[in-house]
């Protein structure tokens, strides 16, 4: 069945700078969404009426990266390098924060009480220790060491764009993608390298499949690139149609995959959102954006069976800060005629059933071999 995406709601009037990022909890109800304005917001996500946020949270700092630990827990990275972890139900909140980082905090992912956080060339794992609805401690347990450094980027600084953990690698695999210096799966309790994928170009923001077999990394020089994580070799490669821009824009552009793994939406440097069925490298649709605002975050979600969601944030301020969400609407029904079904064709009109086949039996006693009976019985 084709799928559709159309506009479905347009939040506005809350965030002021730039979204950053966005993030559907896992069964879609809440969109977490953080910016620069220092304003972290969820917001209950309902196909039949637009709500405001359930919750703003107001920082310090800008928010700049955002994962859920579970359902109702939602944690956040800074950019003065701490963490705020938020807990709710539907009438408590209880928010706590903790100084992690010198450099903002611009990846994280958690895996239970076990959390990673990535700040320019720091990768850590952590121990979040909670009493009731309280989080007391962020434990500090491990740095990972840097990945290898050599070629043409070995002057380049180490910066850890995305982490996440990768549960089919084994138990403790963390999964981190740097700026210019390739993919590496470590072992987040020994330290210890079990995968490394060294790379020339510089990578973006990257997305991992649900099954963890495929790597999405958006590359700032050509369009997105797909790897396989068990080989560590890239398998498909999406070319950007704008790529020969004058200068494209030195801009971390935001990539996820969908539709449970079969196709791809992510930001091209002129700022249009598309979606590519990734393994024929083919356009499936675009999603148009008023204005054409930068596009700086995403999230993605399947709701039921062949129900989506997407949700794009702008990078701009004031008025022009706003989220789009779109839906999927199945579009099978709708390419078929307007008109009235045609009436079947028959192997016979009714006359030549009814009239003229009769006719042909009786002449055929008469005048033909009886095998020829045999066949206008079978022909009609």
């Amino acid at each position: 069945m084709a799928l559709l995406y159309k506009r479905r709601w347009r939040l506005k009037g809350v965030h002021s700078d730039s979204v950053l990022a966005l993030s559907f909890n896992k069964s879609g109800k809440y969109l977490a969404s953080a910016s620069l304005d220092s304003r972290l917001c969820v917001w209950p996500w309902s196909s039949s009426k637009q709500e405001g946020p359930k919750f703003t949270i107001r920082g310090a700092a800008g928010f700049i990266s955002i994962t859920w630990v579970d359902e109702h827990t939602l944690l956040a990275g800074m950019e003065d390098g701490g963490i705020i972890v938020a807990r709710f139900n539907k009438t408590l909140l209880v928010v706590t924060g903790f100084d992690l980082h010198r450099s903002p905090v611009e990846c994280l992912d958690a895996k239970g009480s076990r959390i990673v956080t990535g700040a320019h060339s720091d990768v850590c794992v952590w121990d979040l220790v909670s009493v009731g609805n309280v989080f007391q401690r962020c434990t500090f347990l491990r740095r990972l060491d840097s990945p290898p450094v050599s070629g043409p980027n070995q002057h380049t600084p180490v910066v850890a764009i995305a982490v996440c953990w990768v549960p089919s690698f084994g138990a403790n695999a963390l999964l981190t993608s740097y700026l210019g210096h390739g993919i590496m799966i470590w072992d987040a309790v020994s330290g210890g390298a079990l995968k490394a994928l060294p790379m020339v170009i510089f990578s973006g923001c990257a997305s991992l499949s649900r099954d963890e077999r495929r790597l999405a990394v958006s590359n700032f020089t050509t369009g997105f690139d797909i790897y396989d994580t068990n080989l560590m070799t890239p398998t498909q490669k999406i070319v950007h149609d704008d790529v020969l821009m004058p200068s494209p824009p030195r801009t971390c552009l935001p990539v996820a995959f969908i539709h449970d793994g079969m196709a791809l939406v992510g930001v091209t440097p002129s700022g249009t959102v598309g979606i590519w069925d990734w393994q024929t490298e083919q356009p499936l649709h675009t999603l148009p954006h008023e204005g054409k605002p930068p596009i700086l975050a995403l999230a993605a979600h399947n709701l039921e069976n062949d129900d989506f969601v997407i949700a794009t944030g702008t990078g701009a301020l004031g008025d022009g800060t706003y989220i789009q969400i779109w839906q999927t609407q199945p579009t099978a029904h709708a390419e078929l005629p307007t008109s009235a079904p045609a009436t079947p064709t028959r192997r016979f009109p009714s006359v030549i059933h009814y009239v003229v086949v009769p006719i042909l039996l009786i002449l055929s006693v008469i005048l033909l071999d009886p095998r020829t009976i045999i066949f206008y019985l079978f022909a009609t």
